[in-house]
C-alpha cells in the first residue's frame, strides 16, 4: 500500500495538474511554429495564405494564453484598456492563494512563454540571413504577440507579489491594533485584600 501511496505521489509531482490547459497553451504555439518551418523548408504554395495562416494563429495563441490558461495555470489573468484620453490602463487579476498553483505547471509555463519569443527571434535571424523579407515580417510578429504577454504577465506576478505583500501587512497592522484594543480595554485586576488576623 505504501508503494502503491508513493507511486501516486510521485505521478502527481511529475505530471502537469492541468492538462486541458496545456493543451491549448502549446496548440497555437506549436502550429504556427510548424507551419512556417514546413514552408521555409519544403517550399509554400502560396506566401499570403501562410502568412496570414501564422498570425491568425498567433494572434489565437495570445488570446487563449491571455484569457485562459495563464488563470488556469499560474492564476493571474491581465488585459488593458484605452481611457478616453488615449492613454492605456493596465489591469491585473491574481488568485490570492497560491497553494492552489502546481508549481510544475507555473515553472513549465514560465519557460515556454520566455522561450516563445527568444525562438522567434532566433528564426527571425536566419530570414535576415537568407535576405528573406517577407518570412522575417512572420517571424517579427511571433516576437510581438509572444512578447506582449511576457510583458503583461512580467507585470501581472508583479501586481501580484504587491497586493500580496500588502495584504500580510494590513492584517498585520488589524491584529496589533486588535491586540492593543483588548489589553487597553481589559479591566485592572483587582488588589487582594489582606488577610485579617484572627483573635482568640
Amino acid at each position: 500500500v505504501d508503494s502503491r501511496r508513493q507511486k501516486r505521489s510521485f505521478e502527481m509531482a511529475t505530471l502537469p495538474k492541468n492538462i486541458g490547459a496545456f493543451f491549448f497553451f502549446f496548440l497555437f504555439k506549436i502550429s504556427s511554429l510548424l507551419t512556417y518551418l514546413f514552408c521555409t523548408l519544403f517550399g509554400n504554395p502560396s506566401f499570403v495564405l501562410i502568412f496570414v495562416i501564422c498570425i491568425l494563429l498567433q494572434a489565437f495563441d495570445l488570446w487563449t494564453v491571455q484569457k485562459v490558461s495563464g488563470r488556469l495555470l499560474v492564476g493571474l489573468r491581465w488585459w488593458n484598456s484605452v481611457k478616453p484620453d488615449g492613454t492605456t490602463e493596465w489591469h491585473f487579476e491574481s488568485v490570492r492563494d497560491r497553494s492552489v498553483i502546481s508549481q510544475l505547471d507555473s515553472n513549465i509555463f514560465w519557460v515556454t512563454l520566455v522561450a516563445t519569443p527568444v525562438f522567434w527571434g532566433l528564426l527571425s535571424i536566419i530570414a535576415i540571413l537568407k535576405f528573406n523579407p517577407g518570412w522575417l515580417l512572420i517571424c517579427l510578429s511571433g516576437i510581438i504577440f509572444g512578447g506582449v504577454n511576457l510583458v503583461g504577465y512580467a507585470k501581472c506576478i508583479k501586481d501580484a507579489r504587491h497586493q500580496l505583500s500588502s495584504f500580510f501587512a494590513r492584517k498585520a497592522i488589524e491584529t496589533a491594533t486588535t491586540v492593543a484594543i483588548q489589553a487597553a480595554t481589559a479591566p485592572a485586576p483587582q488588589p487582594q485584600s489582606a488577610p485579617q488576623e484572627s483573635r482568640v
